[in-house]
């Protein structure tokens, strides 16, 4: 079972991303386990205690308290492994993923083919 993580401060952000995984995963008959953080400081809590549990994160950039970034930074010093997707609606942080090492940039609002 893949494990996935949705870290936005915007609720309505992150059910969205989460329907359109759902959506995804069902087309190759996947049943993720979705995990809700809405802060950088709430993800990265829960990875001190459950290192490893998760496959996958998506990230959003801007966020109240510490941003997405700081947020993917923290992670790597953790944690190499772990796949890291930014979620934004700003065009301008598309570099900025690579500094962390993320898989992919998704535009908000995001699109099932993305």
């Amino acid at each position: 079972m893949l494990r996935i993580g949705i870290c936005d401060d915007d609720s309505a952000a992150r059910e969205s991303l989460q329907l359109a995984c759902e959506r995804v995963m069902r087309d190759k008959n996947e049943e993720p386990q979705f995990f809700a953080f809405s802060s950088g400081e709430g993800v990265l809590r829960w990875l001190e205690k459950h290192a490893g549990e998760l496959d996958m994160l998506f990230l959003d950039i801007e966020m109240g308290g510490i941003n997405g970034m700081e947020t993917a930074k923290q992670i790597r010093v953790q944690d190499g492994n772990l796949v890291l997707v930014v979620v934004t609606g700003y065009a301008d942080y598309v570099f900025d993923g690579y500094a962390v090492n993320a898989l992919d940039y998704v535009l908000n609002p995001c699109r099932d083919t993305r």
